[in-house]
C-alpha cells in the first residue's frame, strides 16, 4: 500500500533530480576551483540521483518478510515443499535486491541470510540456539547486587541471586492462578511479578511448557458469578446444542416442562470469568477486562471450514454446567465482518496469492451480529483458537477497513498434535 501510494511521487522526484543534476555538478566544479585557489579542502562530489522507491521493491520486501516469518517459528515443517520454500526465498530476495539496488548496498548480513536454512537443518529452529535469551540473561545478572565482592565470589553471588529470583517467581506464578487467595493477594502477587526482571526465564519455560499445553489459565476476575449477558447465555446454549456437543443436551431454565426432553439438563446460570489466559505463551485478555479500552490483546484467529476467521474475545469463562466433569476455558468471540475489498488498486492481493505464509487478511471495520448461524459459533474452546493476531486500520479507503496478520508460533499441522514432525527442517 505504501508503494502504491508513494511510488508515483518518488518517480516524479527522481526525474526532477536527474534533470537538476547537471546544474548541481556544475556548481560543484565551481566550488572545487574556488577551494583550490584558496587552498581549502575540496568538497565531495555529489552522487548521481537514485530513486528512493522502485518497481518491485514491495514484492521483494514481502519475500524477505515471508522468509523471516518462516524461520522464527518455534517449529518448522520438514516437508519437501517447506524445504524448497525456505531455501529459495532468501536467494530470490538477494538476486532481486542486487538488480534493484547498487552492489555497495549489499551488506554481509544479507548474504548470511542464505545460510540460515542450512543452520536450521543442522541445529533445528532458531529458538533453540539464537542468542536473544543469553543476551537478556546478561542484563539480569548485571542488575544483581554484588556488594563489591571480588575474587571469584561475585559470580557465585550473582548466580545465587538469580536462582532466588527464579524460585520466587515460580512460587508466585503458581499462587497467582490458585483459587484459594483473595483479590488483594492476587493484586499483590501481580505487582511482585511485574517488578521481577525474569523475562529470560519466562521465555525459556514457555518454550518447554508449550509442548505439553497450549493453554494456561490466568487469574479469576469473578468467581461463580451469575451470567447477565443474554448473548453469552444464547451462545452457551448453542455451544452445547451443536453437533460436536450432542452428548450433552441442555434447556433454558424456567421453560415449559412440555418442551424439555428426558435427557436434558438446565443450562448453568453461573461461570467463572477470567482476567486473561495464555495461549502458546501469548496473553489473551478479554475486551471486557482490557485496560484503556484496548483490543490489541483480545484479537484471535480461528480456522473454520477451511476459511480464516478473526474476532475479538469478549469473555473468557469456565462455565458451571451440570453433567460436565471438567470446565474447559471457553472464549465468547465477536467475529469481524468479512470483506471482499482490497486496499490496492484493482484486485491485487500479493500477500494472499504469492506469500500466504504471512497470514494477512482484510476485513470491514465492523463486527458480525452475535450467534449467527453462518460462520463459526460465538463460543469456542480456547484450545481451538489458532493464534493471536495484530490489527491495523487502512484509513485511505472509504469506508475504512481492517488488516490483520497472524501471530502464530506453530505451523497448522503442529497444532493438531504432530509436534515431532515440525522441530527440524
Amino acid at each position: 500500500m505504501v508503494w502504491e501510494e508513494l511510488l508515483p511521487e518518488s518517480k516524479k522526484d527522481h526525474k526532477q533530480a536527474e534533470k537538476d543534476y547537471p546544474k548541481v555538478l556544475q556548481a560543484w566544479k565551481q566550488k572545487v576551483r574556488e577551494a583550490e585557489q584558496a587552498g581549502k579542502p575540496l568538497p565531495a562530489k555529489p552522487k548521481q540521483p537514485v530513486a528512493r522507491m522502485q518497481e518491485g521493491e514491495d514484492l521483494n520486501f514481502l519475500r524477505f518478510s515471508t522468509f523471516l516469518r518462516m524461520i522464527i517459528g518455534t517449529t518448522i515443517s520438514k516437508t519437501p515443499q517447506a524445504r524448497r520454500r525456505i531455501t529459495q526465498l532468501p536467494q530470490d530476495f538477494l538476486l532481486e535486491f542486487l538488480q534493484l539496488c547498487e552492489a555497495d548496498s549489499c551488506k554481509p548480513n544479507l548474504h548470511w541470510a542464505i545460510h540460515v536454512p542450512e543452520q536450521i537443518r543442522d541445529f533445528g529452529p532458531l529458538h533453540g540456539f539464537w542468542a536473544f535469551l543469553p543476551e537478556r540473561l546478561n542484563k539480569v545478572l548485571k542488575n544483581t547486587n554484588s556488594n563489591n565482592w571480588t575474587g571469584g565470589r561475585l559470580e557465585v553471588s550473582m548466580m545465587r541471586e538469580f536462582q532466588w529470583v527464579v524460585v520466587m517467581h515460580t512460587v508466585l506464578d503458581k499462587l497467582k492462578i490458585s483459587h484459594d487467595i483473595s483479590a488483594v493477594e492476587q493484586r499483590a502477587i501481580s505487582f511482585l511479578l511485574g517488578t521481577a526482571t525474569i523475562g529470560t526465564v519466562q521465555d525459556a519455560a514457555r518454550s518447554r511448557s508449550s509442548l505439553c499445553s497450549r493453554v494456561v489459565p490466568g487469574t479469576i476476575a469473578k468467581g461463580r458469578t451469575r451470567i447477565e449477558d443474554d448473548h453469552l447465555r444464547v451462545a452457551l446454549f448453542n455451544h452445547y446444542s451443536s453437533e460436536s456437543e450432542h452428548w450433552l443436551r441442555v434447556h433454558y431454565p424456567n421453560v415449559l416442562p412440555a418442551t424439555i426432553t428426558a435427557d436434558s439438563l438446565p443450562l448453568g446460570s453461573h461461570a467463572d470469568f477470567l482476567n486473561f489466559a495464555l495461549l502458546d505463551g501469548r496473553r489473551i485478555v478479554p475486551a471486557t477486562r482490557a485496560r484503556r479500552q484496548s483490543e490489541s490483546s483480545s484479537l484471535v484467529q480461528l480456522k473454520y471450514d477451511g476459511d480464516i476467521w478473526v474476532g475479538r474475545v469478549e469473555y473468557l469463562v469456565r462455565h458451571h454446567q451440570e453433567g460436565l466433569s471438567e470446565s474447559p476455558i471457553l472464549a465468547y468471540i465477536s467475529w469481524m465482518q468479512e470483506s471482499r475489498r482490497t486496499p490496492l488498486n484493482g484486485d491485487r492481493l500479493p500477500w494472499s496469492t504469492n506469500f500466504p505464509e504471512l497470514g494477512i487478511e482484510s476485513w470491514e471495520c465492523a463486527y458480525r451480529q452475535p450467534n449467527r448461524q453462518d460462520g463459526p459459533r460465538s463460543i469456542q474452546p480456547l484450545t481451538e483458537i489458532q493464534c493471536q493476531v495484530a490489527r491495523g486500520t487502512v484509513t485511505h479507503m472509504i469506508p475504512k477497513m481492517w488488516m490483520t496478520v497472524a501471530l502464530d508460533r506453530f505451523p497448522e499441522h503442529d497444532m493438531n498434535g504432530d509436534l515431532e514432525e515440525g522441530f527440524i527442517l
